[in-house]
């Protein structure tokens, strides 16, 4: 980014009097990308927030929203017992939980969050992710980058370490590899992409008043990680496991709805040999049950056998890399030393 993009007015709508928004060299440090600036901007949920970051933090704002991650665990972490595993690699990789917090991914929770995402989404896919998002209550983990250096913050260095959703682009220090997802939509953790996604982020899933109280014990923190493990010991006291395998979904499954031959191999054939089903057609087959282990077996098959991507329909604001942040921030400083 030239210095002088930092110095002329943003592209953004301007503010109104009582608005807090974010001056341009503010913006330069939430996030690399001009499309997520010129959306944010007018977003009710980070504008929101933005103002509750000013008015506690002032003008340290960035600075502290730098060396922060937020990471969120999807349903499947919880019925899967993955998330023990998770604090352990967060301590590994010089992560220390500063805040918990329990929330809930509601139908219109899990559509905001992913609402620059999800255009890529199947219709499909977006029913069968309500019911998975909605089967449980969750946590929310505000972390403390301690290997943090200035250059590339926290929310994106623990972005990189998460992992991508697709096997084939994970390598084996990868979050998600250490957690053995066993299917793209079956991937546990949700973890926020640059600072500027933090703050919209917890206007969503925090009210008012939980995002204040956040805050304030972000002002004076302090290792969390027992609140962590005591909040997910009564997490898992609350729902079942389930193996989320889809072969013993399916056999589960078979008995209780007492499915056909030719129904059954209907639903091999989609998850084995990539002949996908519709939403309608496998609800007919597999009629969803509110109950734990059969709810799940359901969300399970559905992973395998619907189709979940739109062709020809990118995400609209993908993430960023640490190399796009240190290459940024080289420019910057080169730019300024040459002025």
């Amino acid at each position: 980014m030239d210095q002088r993009d930092l110095e002329r007015p943003s592209m953004a709508v301007a503010a109104h009097p009582f608005d807090v928004n974010p001056s341009p060299l503010e913006w330069s440090q939430l996030t690399k990308m001009p499309e997520k600036r010129d959306a944010f901007a007018v977003d009710i949920y980070f504008r929101e927030a933005w103002a509750d970051f000013v008015a506690c933090f002032g003008a340290r704002t960035t600075e502290i929203l730098s060396s922060l991650g937020l990471l969120t665990f999807k349903p499947d972490a919880i019925v899967g017992r993955r998330m023990r595993q998770t604090i352990d690699y967060l301590a590994e990789q010089g992560f220390e939980i500063v805040g918990v917090r329990d929330v809930e991914f509601s139908r219109l929770a899990s559509r905001e969050l992913w609402r620059y995402n999800w255009n890529f989404a199947t219709l499909d896919r977006i029913h069968l992710s309500t019911r998975m998002y909605g089967a449980t209550n969750t946590l929310l983990l505000i972390v403390r980058d301690l290997r943090c250096t200035g250059h590339v913050p926290g929310a994106v260095r623990l972005s990189a370490l998460k992992g991508s959703a697709a096997a084939e682009k994970r390598a084996p220090h990868h979050l998600r590899t250490r957690l053995r997802s066993p299917h793209r939509l079956i991937n546990f953790v949700h973890v926020a992409d640059e600072p500027a996604d933090i703050v919209r982020e917890l206007a969503i899933l925090l009210d008012t008043d939980g995002r204040h109280a956040l805050l304030e014990l972000l002002a004076a923190p302090a290792d969390c990680t027992a609140d962590a493990l005591d909040a997910i010991d009564r997490l898992e006291r609350g729902y079942p496991e389930h193996d989320l395998d889809f072969d013993a979904s399916l056999a589960r499954r078979t008995t209780a709805c007492a499915l056909r031959p030719e129904q059954v191999r209907a639903l091999q054939d989609a998850a084995n040999r990539g002949r996908k089903l519709r939403w309608d057609k496998l609800s007919a087959v597999l009629p969803p049950t509110a109950e734990p282990i059969g709810l799940w077996d359901f969300i399970c098959i559905g992973c395998w056998t619907l189709a979940d991507e739109r062709e020809g329909h990118p995400d609209l604001l993908p993430s960023v890399s640490p190399e796009d942040w240190a290459g940024a921030e080289v420019e910057l400083t080169a730019s300024a030393a040459s002025a």
